[in-house]
Order: structure tokens, then sequence, then C-alpha cells
């Protein structure tokens, strides 16, 4: 009898101890329930662009175009165009061959990003009292079935501009040299002229870049 009760006894105190561990692990998830939720993330801080710092833009008007460049560059410039200020669509082949006629913007304090863009005109010539280059660039596209204006480019820029277009290249001192280094020679005339129909051949006057048409 004494053993009874003493066995009774003891399983009494392991269920006694099952139901406080089994009360704790349910206390336990319970806890781990309740806590809250951890707060989002901040959102990510984007800091905002720098702006170039300004700097004095110089007046390059006057100027030789590649002296004007190298100036522009030396003072932080390096954004540059030109553009023919006659408006006849001119590249700009020998830089020392052309003289600035206007600068956009006008020289002042601008940020060092600052597009700069000069009109020029060949050495020799008279700069208009207005940039005719600058309503060129607002044209409407050439008419693809008119022969462009090639006179003022190179030999080989116009020959590119004039694509399967028949071309003879003469000497346009008379001289009758022949045209080496397309490069190097440059457009005085063309016959047709400039929005002629295409598809018939076509006669460049040329002389060399060192000389005046």
């Amino acid at each position: 009898m004494h053993g009874r009760n003493s066995c009774r006894s003891h399983n009494r105190s392991r269920c006694l101890v099952a139901v406080a561990v089994s009360v704790g692990v349910l206390a336990g998830c319970g806890g781990a329930a309740d806590e809250p939720a951890p707060a989002p993330a901040p959102p990510p801080v984007h800091s905002a662009e720098v702006e170039p710092p300004a700097v004095a833009l110089p007046n390059l008007v006057g100027k030789g175009l590649q002296a004007a460049e190298d100036e522009a560059q030396a003072a932080g410039f390096f954004a540059l165009t030109s553009h023919d200020a006659l408006g006849q669509r001119r590249d700009q082949v020998l830089d020392r061959e052309w003289t600035v006629c206007f600068q956009d913007p006008a020289p002042g304090s601008a940020p060092s990003s600052t597009l700069v863009a000069l009109g020029a005109v060949r050495l020799g010539e008279t700069c208009p009292a207005a940039d005719l280059g600058t309503a060129v660039a607002a044209d409407e596209p050439a008419d693809p079935n008119a022969l462009p204006d090639v006179v003022g480019l190179s030999v080989a820029q116009a020959t590119r501009s004039l694509g399967s277009d028949a071309v003879t290249l003469h000497d346009a001192t008379g001289a009758g040299r022949r045209v080496d280094g397309a490069r190097n020679w440059q457009v005085c005339a063309q016959e047709p002229a400039a929005g002629a129909p295409r598809g018939g051949p076509v006669t460049l006057n040329v002389v060399t870049l060192a000389e005046d048409c």
C-alpha cells in the first residue's frame, strides 16, 4: 500500500512537470507571435546631382576657329561645335582657315558643361549681320532626289555626299593637275548646281586646301 501511494505520487509529479513544460512552451510560442514586426527599412536617399561649377567663358568672336576652340578648352569648356555662319552647310575641314563670327552662349559665367556653338566663315569672307547657320539647322532635310551643295567641302566629303553620282574632278587653276589625296582638295564650284535632279554626271572644280578658290 505504501509502495502504490509512492508510485502514484511519483507519477503525479511527473505529470505536473510535463504540464508545466507544456504551458511554458505554449507561452513561449504565444510570446513570439505577439512580438511586433520589424519596422520597414527607410527608402534609399538619392543624392542630388552636383551642378558643374560656373566658369568664365571668354569672348571668342573675331578669333580663328582653332584658336577659339583652344581658348574655350583652356577655360574648361570641352563641349564645342561649329557651323558655317553663311548658311552654306560647309564643313570646317581645317579650323585654322575659319574665323569665328558668332558664339552661343555669349561671353560670361556659365557651367563648364555648357555646349558652346561657334558660327564661322572662311578666311577673307565677311561675317553676316546675323548667324545664318542656325536657321539652316532648323530647315527640313534636303530633297534626296536633288543634288546637294558641296561647294566649300573637301573632295572626300563632296564625293561622299554625292554618293553614286558620277563625279569628274577638274583643277580650277587650269594647270591640269591630278587630284591626289581627296582630303587635301576643296570644291570651288559644281556643275550642275545644287538642287538639280540627281542621276547625271557632276563636275567639281577644285583647288588644294592651301589655295583660294
